[in-house]
């Protein structure tokens, strides 16, 4: 007969054993059972995914970019066209007819268009180009226009101008201009242009503005009572290597430009024109995200003895330039100026962006003060296709002028 302290010690160990197992086998079994609800939940998952579908508007955006019937009704090959844009800032939205045809063995492009605005804005270009010459590397052309522009802003010179000073003007005349160029590469050109070009100033059409001539003179806005003719020349050294000049999110663009303008009636308006611009785009990842950086600089001045016209000075503030204060908001003989903007596409057809500017004008270059530059801040939506963008609406904010709206038909730049 066995010891009954045997027996229970031995059931105690067999117990003691049963346990360990039961212990050690069920977090495994805990783990196992886990793993199989998750793949159960993905695989429910996954029978219950359904392709993307975009929205009407996206629709619609994607059928204006891939359509080839865009592409007839506003940029054709050859034949009549619809043209947007084309008139200066503050112009509104200008539209009207173009054509264009290839002529001789398609060695020489014939294009003219013409638009108008609702502001009464109307511009008429047309130009022969022979851009094919010497295997693509030389282009020849001839150019002429037409403008009138009724409803001009000034407010001054000088980077105090006041919003209170603010008269109008009207600006109209006309051009011939014969230019050529040397393309070795397709992102490298030189070239130039001479060119005769006439200039009339009279009372703007602005409601409820006085003419620029009831507040300003010969002193504070030269150039007001008499405009000359004159004889433009220009050089220039042009590199770009954009991906889309009209939607850039790759590559850059620099160019410098050195013009000669000759008063043709002496009356002391002849001046000489520096500009350099340097833009570069920034592309992060698949190019759905860019980073865009671009600058800007101006400086004119005059032989002895002469002065620059007003109208002719370049300008800050507006849709291009620095977005948070009204157009031709700042004037002078010598401007600066820096944009960067961040854009990221929402979907398909629309990119968002955030953006701010900086830039000041001055009497010489030496007067900009550049550690105090005029700045503004804002947001952006731009409805595009692959090549271009054809409506932007940005919000903008500066400290001077508060919070503005623009609505643009082109990009910013």
């Amino acid at each position: 007969m066995q010891d009954p302290s045997a027996v229970v010690s031995t059931a105690a160990r067999c117990t003691a054993l049963f346990l360990v197992l039961v212990l050690a086998a069920t977090p495994a079994m805990g783990q196992t059972s886990r793993r199989e609800a998750l793949e159960a939940e993905r695989a429910a998952k996954a029978k219950s995914l359904e392709p993307y579908a975009p929205g009407k508007l996206e629709k619609g955006l994607l059928w204006m970019e891939e359509d080839a019937v865009m592409t007839r009704l506003f940029d054709p090959y050859e034949g009549w066209y619809i043209h947007f844009g084309g008139l200066t800032k503050g112009g509104g939205l200008g539209m009207g007819p173009g054509y264009r045809n290839w002529l001789f063995n398609e060695q020489a492009l014939f294009h003219v268009w013409g638009v108008g605005s609702f502001r009464n804005y109307w511009f008429v270009t047309t130009e022969l180009i022979f851009p094919k010459i010497a295997d693509n590397k030389i282009e020849l052309g001839v150019h002429g226009y037409l403008r009138y522009w009724p409803r001009e802003r000034f407010y001054g010179l000088g980077p105090d101008s006041s919003y209170d000073d603010r008269s109008t003007f009207l600006r109209e005349g006309w051009e011939t201009r014969g230019s050529a160029a040397f393309k070795p590469t397709r992102w490298f050109k030189v070239g130039g242009w001479t060119a005769f070009r006439t200039e009339r100033i009279d009372d703007g059409k602005y409601p409820n503005w006085p003419p620029v001539g009831d507040l300003f003179n010969e002193t504070t806005a030269p150039g007001v009572s008499q405009q000359p003719d004159y004889w433009w020349s220009s050089a220039y050294v042009d590199v770009d290597y954009r991906d889309q000049p009209g939607n850039v999110r790759s590559g850059g663009h620099f160019r410098v430009n050195y013009d000669r303008w000759h008063d043709q009636q002496d009356f002391g308006f002849s001046f000489n024109e520096l500009r350099f611009e340097a833009l570069h785009a920034f592309p992060i990842f698949d190019k759905k995200r860019v980073f865009i950086a671009r600058v800007i600089g101006q400086a004119l001045d005059s032989p002895s003895g002469n002065t620059v016209p007003f109208y002719a000075m370049p300008t800050l503030g507006g849709s291009t330039t620095l977005r948070g204060y009204r157009e031709f908001r700042f004037r002078d003989k010598n401007a600066f100026m820096i944009n960067a903007e961040y854009r990221f596409e929402a979907f398909s057809g629309m990119d968002m962006a955030l953006f701010s500017d900086w830039g000041d004008v001055a009497p010489t270059w030496d007067d900009l003060d550049f550690k105090h530059l005029k700045n503004d801040y804002g947001v952006g939506f731009r409805f595009n296709t692959f090549k271009s963008v054809f409506l932007r609406f940005d919000i903008a904010r500066s400290k001077q002028e508060g919070t503005r709206f623009v609505t643009s038909f082109s990009g910013a730049f």
